[in-house]
């Protein structure tokens, strides 16, 4: 998508990500070619890091998101369920989000992930017990930048 864009060269665009005002943990990184739709790589990363404290979001909240004086051409919101590790919790269960982005800032929903009836664990569906990860794939003009984020949540709505 970028093929002339080398990660030296460009500057990376911020992105906040809010829930009721409460930051949301962001990764990112510079790409030079489409990502594949299973690398969890910048999920796993937020995961390691200790000093990201994973934000619990109730289903049906909204979560902001805001680059500032940089609206992207194109924009993608994928939702994963991932497993503790930030690894894809089930294969092919990879869903898309609505999101449209005016003036730098956009929101979505979070709904409720079909995926998640598919544990027979008793726990995953325990208050705050599921993971989701989102990968927002961002194109600028001289750009494509890749973003991460990781909520915990819950099975259903409650």
């Amino acid at each position: 998508m970028c093929s002339a864009c080398s990660t030296e060269e460009v500057t990376p665009i911020p992105l906040d990500a809010t829930h009721h005002e409460t930051e949301i943990p962001v990764a990112s990184r510079l790409v030079d070619e489409r990502i594949g739709p299973e690398d969890t790589a910048l999920f796993q990363s937020l995961l390691k890091e200790s000093e990201h404290a994973i934000p619990y979001i109730r289903l049906g909240d909204t979560i902001e998101l805001d680059f500032g004086n940089h609206t992207p051409t194109t924009c993608e919101i994928t939702d994963y369920l991932l497993g503790v590790d930030g690894t894809l919790k089930y294969r092919n269960t990879i869903t898309d989000v609505d999101i449209e982005i005016l003036n730098g800032r956009g929101s979505f929903v979070l709904d409720e992930n079909w995926a998640v009836s598919l544990s027979s664990q008793f726990r995953d569906y325990e208050t705050g017990a599921t993971l989701r990860g989102f990968k927002i794939i961002c194109n600028w003009k001289d750009r494509t930048q890749e973003y991460a984020l990781v909520a915990r949540t819950d099975a259903f709505k409650r």
